[in-house]
């Protein structure tokens, strides 16, 4: 009878698929209040459960598991939230406590208190170091409507309490935990400041509200209400997504088919996660803090708002000749698309950016950029590259080693454009991909209104880049295929001049795709006539326009409360084709509206990135009288994407992650270019830049964050919640503020905020200082930290008249020099503030050096004007830095107003490596110099660079007051080409000595031609050794140089350790050549030996004919034994020579160990001397010897033959198992002498061995030992027995009881060093483990 156990509960962990191949994830999913760990998540008119029907049919290699838990509300259970976590943890430690699971990433799924408890979990997590494994693998969490301020309990409470008789229980304090603004909330969302960075957050949150119970009867019968709120469901963290659900709480994270709209976007993220994590687990430490400090920008954000490609349109383009040429093209390619606004170029470079994704060959990368003015992080060529760099590093591992260089010291390496955009090069100038396709949408909206020199050099760079990779002598890489789109733009046109050039226009097939897809979504109220009449209107006027119209038009169309056909035409007809007309007419309308909309529309547009729906409400509340927050909400409105849709639909829209943004670019740009909202009639021509600025500062002064010195990282997060506009107020208050003439709109709010408490409170917030930064809080440090130029200007400028600045406060305060070095590193605080901003006595240290070189545009500029200063003092670091790094204007300036600058081996050096302006600064060094001798280093240093080393080198060459040295000579020799040689032996005094002809030998490119030169020059030269294995290294033309040198100058010393290199590096030609150009040289006993391994046997008789003398010893023999080709020739050579020469145990030993012609060898020697005696070492290497060493055994066990065996071989023909040669071997070896002397070594080893032939050989030979028998180890032999797996010895022995025998360690020879190994056979199990044996023999 057996007994059923059904689980109907699904508490604990409960696996829910069988994943295909290695698990790359653990996909977690925690229930909620009173929730069921699989119907929680089954919609209730199907049969199917998502995590267990349709998410392993989209992540075949993910395991899923559903954990379940006891929070019925009607349970008398004791366990609280405390011990759902507490339990939870526990569940997780023991299903991940494999080393392959304990770091496998985590993707947490949480409906309700189910993303609490697993929040909970994460903190106890990061509070102890057992469990940080699980924090540390978390890579995202779901949260479908999780309370994370509360959610509506007053009837969850009223029906616990009525189930309890009013006694309060453990279900009632939980509930009171998760009331609305609980404090335990609030405690919670306190401590994920330091847990959830990093971690991807995923926030749904229900739209339809939920029905309550209703009292004693315990149904959903009760009123509809918001059971947590929008405002509740999400952590309001920086890169959070916020997707509002058409479901009400209970059906939240409940899917009916694979084709939902919320399991898709589940699907979605998941899989972006997923292909992160697959990235990620590439990665080494060190690369990851690279990325981590490139801190790209979220690309794929702006991507998902990019409308997607209608079906069916663009299509037409993947068959157009220039985009065909672009993707087929073997080497570079380049591709512009230019077109008008609203003609579909974001649209259509995001429809071929998926398609480049569906067609890539394995060995190509795609990578790409959207520019958008809209947000400032994603319209700089900084992050741009930022960008770029991190998609290659993660995509390629090629690219990771070529950039590992940058991992020594990630925040420098990130921290200038010049660097970036040399890891940009490098990798796809380095790197071996088939391809780089590089997708970059909107180039002209890339640094738009700035004065465009950074977007300039880009496009300059990226030319080139193209250039160099077409140039037919540069070596093969990875070809880059550039796409850009951009607008008409002359300058960007101009720059990109050569790229192949494709001229976009709306297609009408195209349009009418679009037009009937926009139609479709007009509301109910149109009707299918209706529709229908639309479509054709829109079609009529829409020829020869472009989809920007057709979705304007449509909107005002979803404006008509009451359509009618006359209505509709009316609408199309007034919206005029023109583009600025019809935006002229749009916001003529806004500005006949409140001057909520008014404000709402300036912040939009001018806004430094994309605010939330919150962050407007906040800022729109916000009054120039406003004390706090408390103030504010008289005036707050609540805005939702439907209430922002019915008033401003037409030209704003909000994203799915809540952001508001204008509909496009084009209408940013008639705004500002026409400064339209200047005269909005609640700015009173205030500048609307100014207005906002006005509002940030006025925010920031609230009494809400006047903390003091106490500022905490919980305390901030805790306060940007509450606080909806604090993280954009600090982060972009100053940028508002264009110049310093527009200080006085705003001077007193000014003051306020750039003085203690608050300048410390913003610029923590703002990340502009850290927390436990020194009290520094002086407005110039801040303004140079953060780059604001006008303030900057306004503090050290003689307009200030309120905010005092001394040489002292420079001096001592903020540090003269670490204000310097800041100032340099910045785009806008520029050239004029270190002219006058400055104090005197600055020492310029080689940091500030790298840091005004690292600012891309004005960093020359800066630097050159503190070069021109004469009361700065540059260091010789600072000096070196310039050389290697600097122009030699910069290089000129400082030399002429610091004439105690010392020309140094340093400084030299650190102008050879100067790959752009190493010929000029050097130029400026050596200028009227006194003699210089260089050495290797600076010539070493000379060779490294790439792009200057053949004009620094010139330079070297036509300074007569330049000398070399020996070694740099050598080093000039060995890494530069023939021309570069040829000047130096004219123009220098230069002697051939050994090391400079060593430098000849090892040069692979032009050995030849260098040792030739040399030898014009010079002669009575000695070929020594040294220069014998230089050639013998140089694999591409060593063997060319020694024919020269053998060949030409037959009076050339060939000493005698260079003919024995010779012999060993060199094959039989050159070997023949070197006997018959120098018949008479020395040869070495060495040297014979190595003729006699290598080569064959008329070299060794030429040899043999020219040095009658030789003495054939045994070491000669031996490595005639061990030649492999021709050994069997050699040796009869050597035997017919020397008829009398004594065969002994090496050259014997040496025979058998060779695995080409050993037999041919071994019958050589017993027919010349049968007499051989067989040891150890012979039957060694002869079972070593996979090829012939059977053959050999057989020569030498054969009946008939002399041979004589001693003990020890038949101990190595034991111990390697042979039983063939042990009982041959055993035939002819005293077995007396076994018995008396070596018996227990002998069954040591035969055990060992594991032949049972073997051992019983010896068995009936010397009797039964005992299992306290012991080799000369002192391991016993059931314990060898054991250690060597050999169960037949084991039980040959006796049982050994069970446990655990500590023993000296085994013999060397006899130990395989494992941790573990395990041998299953007919029940039994032996497992050896360290220095213990354990033997567990289980009987069936």
């Amino acid at each position: 009878m057996v007994a059923l156990s059904v689980d109907s509960h699904f508490y604990d962990l409960t696996p829910l698929n069988k994943p295909e191949g290695d698990v790359v994830a653990d996909v977690i999913a925690v229930t909620g209040l009173a929730g069921h760990a699989f119907g929680s998540w089954r919609d209730r008119g199907s049969r199917d459960m998502w995590l267990q029907d349709f998410l392993p049919q989209d992540f075949k290699n993910v395991r899923i598991i559903s954990y379940g838990y006891n929070s019925s509300l009607d349970s008398d259970s004791n366990n609280g939230l405390l011990d759902f976590r507490r339990h939870l943890v526990q569940q997780l430690e023991n299903a991940r406590s494999s080393d392959n699971a304990k770091h496998r990433p985590i993707i947490f799924v949480g409906h309700s208190l189910g993303g609490i408890l697993i929040l909970q979990a994460l903190i106890q997590s990061k509070s102890m170091s057992v469990h940080k494994p699980i924090l540390d693998s978390t890579r995202a969490i779901f949260f479908f409507g999780t309370p994370h301020q509360g959610l509506r309990t007053a009837e969850l409470e009223a029906m616990v309490q009525d189930l309890s008789g009013g006694v309060e229980t453990t279900r009632l304090r939980l509930l009171m935990q998760l009331r609305e603004n609980s404090e335990f909330l609030e405690t919670q969302r306190d401590a994920l400041a330091d847990i959830l960075p990093g971690c991807k957050i995923i926030s749904f949150y229900e739209v339809e509200k939920t029905r309550v119970s209703t009292p004693q009867t315990y149904q959903r019968s009760g009123e509809l209400v918001e059971m947590v709120k929008k405002v509740s469901a999400q952590l309001y963290l920086p890169g959070e997504y916020r997707l509002p659900v058409e479901r009400n709480h209970t059906e939240l994270a409940k899917f009916p088919t694979r084709g939902d709209s919320t399991y898709l976007t589940v699907v979605n993220h998941m899989r972006q996660c997923l292909e992160e994590i697959s990235g990620d687990s590439q990665l080494s430490k060190s690369q990851k803090k690279l990325i981590k400090a490139l801190n790209a920008p979220k690309v794929d954000t702006f991507l998902r708002n990019v409308e997607n490609a209608a079906t069916g349109t663009f299509t037409w383009f993947l068959e157009e000749q220039a985009f065909r040429s672009w993707t087929t093209a073997k080497g570079p390619s380049s591709l512009l698309i230019i077109g008008a606004p609203g003609e579909g170029k974001t649209v259509l470079s995001k429809f071929l950016l998926e398609r480049l994704k569906k067609v890539k060959q394995k060995n190509d990368m795609i990578i790409y950029f959207f520019c958008s003015d809209r947000d400032d992080s994603l319209k700089t060529v900084n992050s741009l590259l930022r960008s770029l760099v991190t998609q290659l590093l993660c995509g390629s591992a090629q690219v990771r080693n070529i950039l590992e260089p940058y991992e020594k010291d990630p925040a420098k390496a990130v921290d200038s454009d010049n660097t970036l955009w040399e890891m940009f090069q490098a990798a796809v100038r380095d790197s071996r991909h088939n391809a780089i396709y590089c997708l970059l949408d909107g180039l002209d909206e890339l640094e738009k209104y700035s004065d465009g020199k950074e977007r300039t050099k880009l496009l300059n760079g990226l030319k080139e880049l193209l250039a160099a990779q077409n140039d037919p002598i540069s070596p093969q890489r990875s070809a880059l295929k550039l796409l850009g789109t951009s607008r008409q733009i002359p300058e960007i046109v101009h720059k990109l001049q050569g790229l192949t050039r494709y001229d976009l226009k709306a297609q009408p097939a195209d349009l009418k795709i679009f037009v009937d897809q926009r139609i479709s979504d007009l509301p109910e109220s149109f009707g299918n006539d209706l529709r229908e009449q639309a479509a054709r209107m829109l079609l009529d006027e829409a020829k020869g326009t472009f989809f920007l119209w057709v979705s304007i038009v449509v909107k005002r169309l979803e404006k008509i409360d009451f359509p009618t056909v006359a209505g509709l035409k009316k609408t199309i007809e007034e919206s005029s084709t023109d583009l600025d007309t019809l935006y002229y007419d749009i916001f003529r309308q806004i500005n006949q509206r409140s001057k909520f909309a008014q404000k709402l529309v300036v912040w939009v547009v001018y806004g430094k990135r994309p605010l939330t729906l919150r962050e407007l409400e906040a800022a729109l509340a916000t009054q120039m009288d406003s004390k706090n927050e408390e103030s504010t909400k008289d005036h707050k409105t609540a805005l939702t994407s439907k209430s922002l849709a019915s008033v401003l639909g037409v030209i704003l829209e909000s994203t799915a992650e809540g952001f508001v943004r204008l509909i496009h670019q084009s209408a940013k740009d008639f705004i500002m270019d026409r400064n339209l909202l200047a005269n909005s009639l609640f700015g009173t021509n205030i500048d609307p830049n100014v207005y906002i600025a006005k509002v940030c500062m006025t925010y920031l002064n609230f009494d809400d964050f006047k903390l003091g010195h106490k500022i905490c990282k919980s305390k901030i997060e805790t306060l940007k919640r509450s606080h909806p506009l604090l993280d954009y107020a600090a982060r972009h208050w100053y940028s508002h503020i264009r110049d310093k003439s527009e200080v006085e709109h705003c001077f007193d709010l000014l003051r306020q905020i750039i003085t203690p408490p608050s300048i410390r409170f913003w610029s923590v917030v703002a990340s502009i200082r850290p927390r436990d930064a020194n009290t520094r809080d002086h407005p110039l440090e801040i303004a140079v930290n953060a780059d604001i130029e006008w303030l900057a200007s306004y503090i050290s400028s003689t307009e200030n008249k309120h905010i005092e600045v001394t040489k002292n406060e420079l001096d001592g305060k903020l540090g003269a020099g670490e204000l310097a070095k800041c100032v340099v590193s910045n785009r806008n605080v520029g050239k004029e503030f270190i002219g006058e901003g400055l104090p005197s006595g600055i020492t310029v240290t080689a940091d500030m050096v790298t840091a005004a070189l690292a600012n891309w545009l004005k960093g020359n500029e800066q630097l050159a004007a503190l070069a021109a200063r004469h009361d700065v003092e540059f260091n010789s670091e600072a000096v070196e830095r310039v050389a290697e790094f600097a122009n030699e204007n910069i290089m000129q300036s400082l030399l002429s107003t610091h004439p105690v600058v010392e020309v140094t081996k340093q400084l030299i050096k650190a102008a050879s490596v100067n790959k752009r302006h190493g010929g000029g600064v050097m130029k400026a060094l050596l200028n009227g110099s006194k003699t210089f001798q260089l050495d290797a280093e600076i010539i070493a240093a000379t060779a490294s660079n790439s792009q200057g080393r053949m004009e620094i080198m010139g330079i070297f060459l036509d300074k007569d007051e330049v000398t070399m040295n020996e070694e740099a000579v050598a080093m000039t020799i060995h890494n530069f080409a023939t021309e570069v040689v040829r000047i130096l032996l004219e123009r220098k005094d230069i002697i051939a000595t050994e090391k400079i002809l060593t430098a000849a030998s090892k040069n692979s490119t032009n050995g030849k031609e260098m040792m030739e030169l040399l030898l014009s020059t010079n002669s009575g030269i000695q070929v020594t050794e040294r220069i014998v294995t230089a050639a013998a290294q140089n694999e591409k033309c060593g063997k060319k140089v020694m024919e020269l040198l053998l060949s030409t100058h037959p009076d050339i010393q060939i000493t005698e350790n260079a003919v024995a290199t010779i012999a060993q590096k060199f094959d039989g030609e050159i070997m023949k050549l070197l006997l018959s150009t120098h018949p008479y040289i020395q040869i070495t006993e060495n040297a014979v030996a190595t003729i006699a391994q290598n080569f064959n046997s008329r070299i060794m008789k030429q040899l043999l004919s020219t040095h009658p003398d030789i003495q054939i010893t045994e070491l000669i023999l031996t490595a005639a034994a061990q030649n492999e080709r021709c050994g069997k020739d050699v040796m009869e050579l050597l035997l017919s020579t020397h008829p009398d020469i004594q065969i002994t145990e090496p050259i014997v030993t040496a025979a058998a160990q060779n695995e080409r012609c050993g037999k041919d060898v071994m019958e050589l020697l017993l027919s010349t001397h049968p007499d051989i005696q067989i040891t150890e070492p012979i039957v060694t290497e002869a079972a070593q010897n996979e090829s012939c060493g059977k053959d050999v055994m057989e020569l030498l066990t054969a009946s008939g033959t002399n041979t004589r065996v001693n003990a020890s071989a038949v101990i190595a023909a034991a111990y390697f198992g042979r039983s063939y040669w042990f009982d041959k071997l055993f035939a002819k070896c005293n077995k007396v002498s076994i018995v008396n002397e070596q018996y227990r070594q002998y069954l040591g080893v035969a055990v060992e061995g594991g032949d049972q032939d073997i051992l019983k050989s010896l068995l009936d030979l010397g009797g039964q030992p005992s299992d306290t028998d012991s080799s000369t180890s002192g391991w016993t032999l059931p314990m060898v027995a054991a250690q060597s797996r050999n169960l037949w010895a084991l039980e040959r022995f006796g049982d050994v009881s069970h446990g655990s025998l500590n023993q000296p360690d085994p013999p060397t020879a006899w130990v395989n060093d494992y941790t573990s190994t395990e041998l299953e056979n007919d029940g039994r199990e032996i497992v050896y483990q360290g220095k213990s044996v354990i033997i567990d023999l289980l009987h069936n």
